[in-house]
């Protein structure tokens, strides 16, 4: 089943409902992302596509009217903030 998810989880300070927060995937992997970051998503799940992170990735920076590699410096800002959070919380 297809549903909506929050490429940048509402949880986040850089969320929005706008189109290019928003991606079509399967039920089960959105449950499984949760909220966590989209990097953390795929670092936990190394089976999934890769050319489907290159098509967010493209999608977010044509929304956004940003490089690919501001969306990647991004989301691996993400990345790391979760990271540090999960850290200090244990």
């Amino acid at each position: 089943t297809a549903t909506y998810d929050h490429i940048i989880p509402l949880s986040h300070e850089d969320t929005s409902n706008r189109p290019e927060n928003i991606h079509i995937c399967c039920a089960s992997c959105n449950a499984r992302k949760g909220n966590k970051p989209l990097y953390v998503f795929y670092e936990d799940n190394p089976q999934l596509d890769k050319r489907t992170l290159d098509i967010i990735l493209r999608h977010v920076a044509h929304f956004r009217k940003q490089s690919v590699e501001e969306v990647d410096e991004m989301f691996s800002r993400h990345y790391i903030e979760y990271k540090r959070r999960r850290e200090r919380t244990g």
